[in-house]
């Protein structure tokens, strides 16, 4: 996070999202989503130069050979490194609407301690069964969580879902709910 924060803009705020902040992750698979909340620029995409600056401050930070690299053809374009112990972190800038999503899911997930072991059962599936990942047009991850919320809303085991201002997600912070990958960002 510092090395990011440092190297792109000292007053650029930097929250996990996705499921290292739901915690519905498989820590076997899991990854460390980070948003980076550019001042003065919220919800802009950022310029291909930001995001080169990430990719050499994750590759200086990094102790393995793989160098970093950045994903311009993502929906949204992420750096990405693989650290030690098979640790991949990706970084993305202003990228509300993933931190809004992880919100709303993290919330869910206190409230209905079910739906972990559904969203990690659900994935393990997927993964067995070759059938997840946008690149390859399958259900990303973000889209099997979905999945399984709905599977829950349909039991009647959760309400319908609220709308949340990303907005109103992110200035309540990483702490208290506004933490939130690049594949759709919640999950």
């Amino acid at each position: 996070r510092d090395a990011a924060r440092a190297t792109v803009d000292a007053g650029a705020v930097c929250a996990v999202f996705g499921s290292a902040r739901t915690g519905l992750g498989d820590a076997a698979f899991a990854d460390v989503d980070l948003c980076l909340l550019l001042p003065g620029t919220p919800d802009a995409p950022p310029a291909a130069a930001t995001l080169e600056r990430v990719r050499a401050a994750l590759d200086a930070a990094s102790s393995t050979s793989e160098p970093a690299f950045v994903v311009e053809k993502a929906r949204v374009p992420v750096a990405t490194v693989a650290l030690a112990a098979g640790l991949r972190v990706d970084v993305v800038c202003n990228f509300s609407a993933g931190l809004g999503n992880s919100a709303v899911l993290a919330e869910i997930a206190r409230r209905r301690p079910q739906l972990a072991p559904l969203v990690r059962c659900a994935r393990a599936f997927s993964r067995q069964a070759g059938v997840v990942g946008n690149r390859r047009r399958h259900l990303s991850a973000y889209a099997w969580t979905l999945l399984c919320v709905r599977v829950l809303q349909r039991r009647g085991e959760l309400p319908p879902l609220p709308l949340v201002s990303t907005k109103a997600a992110v200035a309540r912070g990483p702490t208290a709910g506004g933490g939130g990958a690049a594949g759709g960002g919640g999950g």
